[in-house]
């Protein structure tokens, strides 16, 4: 798989989560396990892009794709 394939099953994932999150949850909790979803997306998301500035400081100087 390419990114593009990576990004097409994310994103398919995340579209299935949300049916699953919509009919398993009861009416009462849905806006919770979607706010908690997005809350858990977003620390994902700030994890790769800490990790992402870590590793672009520690090898700057090296010839490697995330330094250009």
């Amino acid at each position: 798989l390419g990114a593009d394939g990576v990004l097409r099953v994310v994103t398919a994932g995340a579209a299935v989560a949300g049916v699953i999150m919509t009919e398993e949850f009861p009416a009462a909790h849905r806006g919770w396990a979607r706010g908690m979803a997005g809350a858990l997306s977003a620390c994902g998301f700030g994890l790769g892009a800490l990790l992402w500035l870590i590793a672009a400081c520690r090898y700057h100087n090296e010839k490697l794709a995330i330094s250009a």
